[in-house]
This record gives structure tokens, C-alpha cells and sequence, in this order.
């Protein structure tokens, strides 16, 4: 556990190392674009590259379900950041709320991914490629959650953040509960799908799909709060605005 807690604090060293130059350095939109591509990319390379190390050592492989399926929240996060990255018209509502997803949902996610790392905890002395690729797809996929406010990708807005963060968890209950349901019909063993079936962790019950779909709006709320405070003109806030309507009345 505590490898796991040092990793992350390097990535995060690495991921604001890496953003302040991004946010120094790219002065065009066809730069910033590629680089969230290209990050993206090698996010899902990361992710299935396994495949092929795996042939590549033994002459075959089996495909686990989880490379087959999006299971876990950070499944959905990453082809999530694909397809923002490669989404032509930015400006777009779909766009905003696919960001919103990603930074407000998707930072939360790929960081439980690197400190609760599953493949680590379950054999945390026999370190394979499969939790070093783990591992380095979640941090490129924290840098993209991240990239996307760092570069202006996202809109802070407190009542559409509020909605997309909403949406975004509505999404993982809908798409877990796909996953669960085909499973079942197809008479396959439960991969428990967005933890709706069991929680993450069996010795902390009370941390299951409920609590962390709520701490998920809390934390957002929250962070919207922050965020409006240093990255919006006092006038546009939305307690600001709030009290103006108000005070009219």
C-alpha cells in the first residue's frame, strides 16, 4: 500500500510538472489538441498492450473480461477521454459534459486506480507487466482528466458541472448495470460491474456504489465551489448570482 501511495504522489509531481509545461509551452489549439490525442491513445495502448506481452511470452493468450468489457468506472473514463480527444466541434454541449465527466469523475477514479490498485494488492511482491501497464494507464489517464481544465477544455459552471457530475454517475449505474444483466442472461460468472453487486472492498462494507455516488455529488459540489472562487469573475458565480436574485425580489 505504501508503494502505491508513493507512486501516486510521483504521478501527481509528474502530472503538474507536465501540465504547467503543456500550459507554458502550447500556444495553438492544433498542438493542444494533439497532445490530448496522443495521451489518449497511449492510454488505451497501455491498457491492452498486455495482450501482446503476454503472447509474446508464453505464444498465446487469454483474454480477461475486463479488456472485452468496460467494467470498471475507469473503463468508461478512458474511452471517454478517447473520444473527447478526438471529437471534432469542442464547443459542443456533448463535449462540455464528456470534460465534466472526465475531470470531475475521471480524476476521482484513475486515483482510486493508482492507490487502491487491485492487481498490486493482490500480489504486491510478484509485480508483473500487468500491474506496471495498470499502474502507468491510470496516471496517463489522470494527466488527460486533468488536461482537460488545465488547457480550457472545460467550462466551470456550478449548476452544469452539478448536471454533468449527476449524469456522469447515472451513466456508470446504467452501463454496470448492463454489463451485470448480460452477463446473467448469458450464464457467466458476475464481474460485479461498477461494484453494484458487492462493494470494492469486502473489509469496508459501508464504502459501496451508494456512498460513493454520494461523497462523488459532495466532493463535486464542493470542488465546483473552489473552482468558481479562482477561475471565475466574482459576478458570474453562482452564490453571487444567487443573492442578486434575491435581493431583486
Amino acid at each position: 500500500m505504501l508503494f502505491l501511495v508513493l507512486y501516486y504522489v510521483l504521478t501527481i509531481i509528474l502530472c503538474v510538472l507536465g501540465l504547467i509545461a503543456c500550459k507554458k509551452y502550447i500556444k495553438t489549439d492544433r498542438v493542444k489538441h494533439l497532445v490530448f490525442k496522443i495521451v489518449a491513445i497511449v492510454t488505451v495502448i497501455l491498457h491492452y498492450s498486455i495482450l501482446w506481452v503476454e503472447y509474446l511470452q508464453n505464444g498465446k493468450v487469454e483474454v480477461p473480461n475486463s479488456l472485452l468489457f468496460p467494467i470498471y468506472p475507469c473503463h468508461i473514463v478512458m474511452w471517454i477521454a478517447l473520444i473527447t480527444a478526438l471529437w471534432k466541434n469542442k464547443n459542443s454541449n456533448v463535449f462540455q459534459f464528456l470534460v465534466i465527466f472526465m475531470f470531475f469523475i475521471g480524476t476521482i477514479c484513475s486515483s482510486i486506480g493508482i492507490v487502491f490498485n487491485e492487481n498490486y494488492l493482490s500480489s504486491p511482491s510478484d509485480v508483473d507487466y500487468e500491474v506496471v501497464k495498470g499502474l502507468l494507464s491510470h496516471s496517463t489517464l489522470l494527466f488527460c482528466c486533468l488536461y482537460v481544465f488545465v488547457m480550457g477544455y472545460l467550462k466551470v459552471n456550478f449548476i452544469n458541472n452539478i448536471i454533468g457530475v449527476i449524469m456522469g454517475l447515472l451513466l456508470l449505474l446504467v452501463q454496470g448495470t448492463i454489463i451485470n444483466t448480460l452477463f446473467k442472461i448469458c450464464g457467466i460468472d458476475s464481474v460485479n460491474a461498477m461494484y453494484l453487486q458487492e462493494p470494492p472492498f469486502e473489509s469496508l462494507p459501508f464504502i459501496n456504489t451508494l456512498t460513493i455516488g454520494v461523497l462523488g455529488v459532495i466532493v463535486s459540489f464542493v470542488w465546483v465551489l473552489i473552482l468558481e472562487y479562482f477561475f471565475v469573475p466574482k459576478e458570474q458565480r453562482f452564490f453571487i448570482k444567487l443573492k442578486e436574485k434575491r435581493g431583486k425580489k
